[in-house]
């Protein structure tokens, strides 16, 4: 697999000469770093379970190339690489790792999902396909009580890589059983149940961090308890004192708050909610404490209201948190916390029949703003486009089939496209059945911060 080698090694090199380069010299003065295009990406799809995978792209680039391969074994998928297609995909594999080359400003982006067994929980998951992993939080996993998450790590290069893990529950912090110093060979992807490595906790955070190498990280979580399904666990912001988990699905019940203090002292939190009116402070959530280092589960309460809402967490000591919403009894997804989007975002819109339907939940973060959503056939031909206004400090929920916003309709389409016009947050939001998946909106690799060259002394 050469010409994956020769896509792979120039991303990672460029990661390392970034984050070193940003670092100011002792004595210097800090300058603001500038961005350059994108030229090649490169994520891994888990697809242990037969799952669909879907390749696209924000635009097509002339002379841009991609190579994807199944591993085990550098097998080629040559359903995922044209570069002028959104592409589909089911894969019996370990994982599917996809590269571009050559694609400036193409945003590359892919998406995998599947509907779970009844032995797993059963339920629709989706998620994005993750690429280099420089540290990844998870919570709302689990390793007990019908409660199990698996993490798949996948090695984008061909020089070995090296994982530690940390995890901490609800009573504490966890002495994992060979958390550290995980090795993965070139282009090896391992599954990892979270039992083999602390049983028995059914409530879960995670840090995962990359000591070597360029490592992809996937958790996928599957309960047969009350929450019943399965759901891609997407990396939450890593632990800080202000936090928005947007893009909430509506519910009046079955929405909770896992959330996870790492640090040594106790954490009091102030959680606002943004919904569709406005900014207001649900009862009984002004003042919530964390005890230190450990994992806290809360139930949302009907102050909250049952629309579609983002939570605004303030806290006097570093968090990480997420929630996960089960509207019914046979499936749950989770909100994560995340950024205003910084540039356009897809959401995908077919992938291996398994979407039938798509909303949009959107949240103004602090001003008046507004989204602009442009449909995309699978030949990436544009298909009309769509303003949602958004009122300051609110959430709402727009549904991406409605009739006649598009030139054609949802069964047509493949992918939106969701271009920011202020601080917008939000994900995109999916039923099939009594199934349910969200995945956050999270701006495609268009452009990165440059290096910043000094001269030396």
């Amino acid at each position: 697999m050469r010409s994956l080698k020769a896509f792979v090694l120039p991303v990672l090199a460029g990661a390392i000469v970034v984050v070193a380069a940003t670092l100011p010299r002792p004595g210097s003065e800090a300058r603001t770093p500038d961005t350059v295009t994108v030229r090649q990406t490169s994520y891994a799809c888990p697809t242990a379970d037969g799952s669909a995978v879907a390749a696209g792209r924000v635009a097509t680039h002339k002379g841009a190339r991609a190579e994807a391969v199944a591993l085990p074994g550098e097998e080629p998928v040559d359903a995922l690489t044209p570069v002028d297609a959104w592409n589909e995909t089911k894969v019996d594999a370990d994982s599917v790792v996809v590269s571009t080359a050559d694609a400036r400003g193409a945003g590359a982006v892919g998406f995998f999902g599947g509907v779970a067994a009844g032995r797993d929980g059963g339920g629709l998951g989706v998620g994005a396909c993750p690429g280099v992993n420089q540290g990844s939080w998870f919570v709302g996993a689990g390793s007990g009580d019908r409660h199990f998450s698996t993490m798949t790590l996948t090695n984008l290069t061909g020089s070995p890589a090296i994982a530690d893990l940390s995890l901490w529950g609800e009573e504490g912090s966890v002495e994992a059983v060979d958390a550290e110093g995980i090795v993965l060979g070139a282009y090896e992807s391992r599954r990892i149940t979270l039992d083999s490595l602390a049983a028995g906790e059914p409530e879960l955070a995670m840090h995962v961090s990359s000591r070597r190498g360029a490592l992809s990280v996937a958790v996928q979580d599957t309960s047969t308890a009350v929450f019943r399904g399965t759901e891609t666990l997407t990396p939450t912001a890593a632990p800080a004192r202000r936090h928005v988990i947007a893009g909430i699905a509506a519910g009046a019940t079955g929405r909770q708050l896992v959330a996870v203090n790492p640090d040594n002292q106790t954490a009091r939190v102030k959680i606002e909610a943004l919904g569709k009116d406005g900014v207001f402070v649900p009862t009984g959530l002004d003042d919530v404490k964390i005890q230190a280092d450990k994992v806290r589960v809360i139930d949302l309460p009907g102050s909250v209201g049952a629309d579609a809402v983002a939570l605004r967490l303030t806290s006097d000591h570093p968090i990480s948190a997420s929630v996960r919403v089960a509207p019914g009894n046979k499936d749950f997804g989770y909100a994560v916390a995340g950024r205003p989007l910084t540039g356009p975002a897809v959401a995908p819109l077919s992938l291996g029949g398994l979407l039938n339907d798509g909303k949009l939940l959107l949240t103004a973060l602090r001003a008046k703003a507004s989204a602009t959503v442009t449909a995309y056939d699978s030949s990436m031909t544009r298909q009309g486009s769509v303003d949602y206004e958004l009122k300051a400090g609110s959430t709402r929920s727009f549904d991406l089939g409605k009739k006649g916003q598009f030139d054609k309709p949802l069964a047509d389409l493949a992918y939106v496209v969701v271009t920011p016009n202020g601080d917008v947050q939000g994900s995109a939001l999916y039923t099939r059945g009594a199934g349910v998946t969200a995945v956050p909106l999270t701006a495609a690799p268009l452009r990165t911060v440059a290096p910043q060259v000094q001269p030396s002394r």
